[in-house]
């Protein structure tokens, strides 16, 4: 265990691709400091210069194997593993901010994690090209601290 990180340092990110397409699908448009990787980055760069080991947690690979991307965690931050945590009920939550209705649409009806949920294999609009070579370059910084399932 790296120790228990203090708020603030556990990173959940999404590959850049379907990342992109949930920008444009939800806003028409997307650029690369939209996405705030280059403030994930430049955030975890500064705790890794202070020694803390930030955890990152990539949506893909929370939706691909939950129990075990949670148990990590879980033994990450210190915390007990619960069964409990693979479900939920529906709805929203005060949480989740003004910008739900934009985001959060399946999310609020569902009750457990859905691998199928994943974003389809759409082709990314041409006009995204460069913005997503950024998008990749930062997303791969951030995934050097990647949590692993158990």
């Amino acid at each position: 265990m790296t120790g228990v990180p203090s708020p603030g340092q556990v990173f959940l990110i999404r590959e850049p691709h379907g990342l992109l397409l949930s920008f444009d699908k939800a806003l028409g448009s997307v650029n690369t400091y939209d996405t705030c990787l280059p403030d994930q980055v430049k955030l975890l760069n500064e705790l890794t210069a202070r020694g803390k080991s930030p955890i990152v947690v990539v949506a893909e690979d929370l939706l691909e194997n939950p129990e075990g991307i949670l148990k990590a965690l879980c033994q990450e931050l210190g915390l007990a593993y619960d069964p409990n945590m693979m479900t939920w009920a529906a709805g929203g939550r005060p949480e989740d901010g003004c910008w739900a209705y934009l985001w959060y649409a399946n999310t609020h009806k569902s009750t457990g994690f859905d691998p199928q949920v994943r974003t389809k294999p759409t082709p990314l609009p041409a006009k995204y090209e460069a913005v997503y070579d950024e998008c990749k370059e930062l997303f791969e910084k951030l995934t050097v601290h990647k949590i692993k399932p158990l």
